[in-house]
């Protein structure tokens, strides 16, 4: 559709290939009329990515409504999707639309589709399979007319097979499948992240983003950020509030699980570097590599 999200409020932000992909990936899918699971660690912007995606469909002009899964009974289940109808008769009714007439022709989002209780999963699963629902108490059904796109912190197959998630539900709605990488997979992005937040906090705050000095912006790209994107964001307010970047401690004490080889190389070098006081031609000697490999691996990394 040709449509630039890039610098809006709903756009995931950085300029790493993993990033890209992910855009990518999240084009083809908008392109398509079909229900989307979009999985990742807490923290990596599940919402964000599944509002890029309806911004970039053509149902962009449409509602998109957002849906928290766990918690939900399945009572409340029900009268949130389905709506009721006034019950004229006895007064003690009265009338609602439920989110699937409110997103009419747009998204649904229902987060954390994997909290649902067993009852809530039934109630999804033949609304899915049939296409059509009755708002409570009324005596026609009508016609599904919306996109779900549900977010999922653990890979659904996985719930599938320990018994906690249905099937067929699964099957219904993982027609696509968008997968979101942890911060410490795309560290590349991590800079950009702090300019997008220094920029935008900083305006709504009043306040100047403080300067970051070579031995912090190392500190910064080699901490793990086992919070994610979320993470990043409370530490840029917290050093605007300050007045300065403080790098957060427990990188060293916290590996983190699956790691791309990428990452744990740039973490070891920047620690490295961080040890030798940012004396690169010390780094490359203890590291065992050429001056110029250090460099190199520095520039892209944006030192």
């Amino acid at each position: 559709m040709g449509k630039d999200l890039l610098r809006h409020r709903d756009a995931l932000i950085g300029s790493s290939e993993v990033i890209e992909e992910v855009r990518q990936a999240i084009s083809h899918a908008a392109g398509i009329r079909a229900h989307v699971v979009i999985r990742g660690e807490a923290g990596t912007g599940k919402q964000i990515a599944a509002r890029m995606l309806h911004g970039l469909s053509d149902q962009s002009d449409k509602p998109f409504v957002w849906l928290q899964s766990f918690g939900m009974t399945e009572q409340t289940f029900q009268a949130r999707l389905f709506g009721r109808v006034e019950d004229v008769a006895n007064g003690t009714a009265q009338g609602e639309d439920g989110i699937l007439i409110n997103a009419a022709g747009g998204t649904v989002f229902l987060e954390d589709v994997e909290m649902l209780t067993p009852a809530c999963q039934n109630i999804l699963a033949e609304l899915l399979s049939t296409g059509r629902f009755s708002p409570l108490g009324a005596e026609r059904s009508m016609r599904l007319d919306v996109r779900v796109i549900a977010s999922t912190t653990r890979p659904l197959q996985q719930a599938v097979e320990d018994g906690s998630f249905r099937q067929d539900l699964y099957y219904l709605l993982n027609v696509a499948t968008i997968n979101l990488a942890p911060l410490r997979e795309r560290q590349d992005d991590v800079l950009d992240l702090i300019a997008f937040f220094s920029e935008t906090l900083s305006q709504q705050m009043g306040v100047t983003p403080p300067p970051i000095d070579a031995v912090t912006r190392r500190r910064l790209l080699a901490y793990a950020w086992p919070g994610n994107v979320m993470e990043l964001r409370n530490a840029v307010e917290r050093a605007l509030i300050i007045g300065r970047f403080d790098p957060p401690n427990g990188g060293d004490d916290d590996p983190a699980e699956l790691e791309t080889l990428g990452a744990v190389e740039q973490r070891h070098i920047l620690k490295v570097l961080d040890a030798c006081g940012g004396n690169r031609a010390e780094a490359a000697r203890r590291l065992g590599v050429a001056r110029k490999t250090i460099d190199r691996k520095c520039q892209s990394w944006g030192l």
